[in-house]
């Protein structure tokens, strides 16, 4: 796939809870070209933890609204990461 073709966009919240947090967001995935299958929309779901400075761990369960019930409970992903 050519760099720029496919674009993905979202909105979201988080709610920190001290060292903890709860987040969501909603968004779309779109492309140009030939690469027009890739138009579907995720909901991801999560939690995490915070530590310092800027590490973090997160658990996501992520849904394809377009085929909610084939995806409901099967897709996840873990980070661990470094925000800076």
């Amino acid at each position: 796939m050519i760099p720029g073709i496919a674009w993905y966009g979202y909105v979201g919240l988080k709610l920190d809870l001290g060292a903890f947090y709860v987040r969501g967001d909603i968004g779309h995935t779109f492309a140009f070209g030939e690469q027009s299958q890739l138009g579907f929309s995720p909901l991801r779901l999560g939690v995490g933890m915070d530590f310092s400075p800027g590490y973090y761990i997160e658990l996501n369960v992520d849904l394809i609204l377009q085929k909610i019930n084939e995806t409901v409970g099967k897709i996840f992903d873990f980070k661990i990461g470094y925000r800076f």
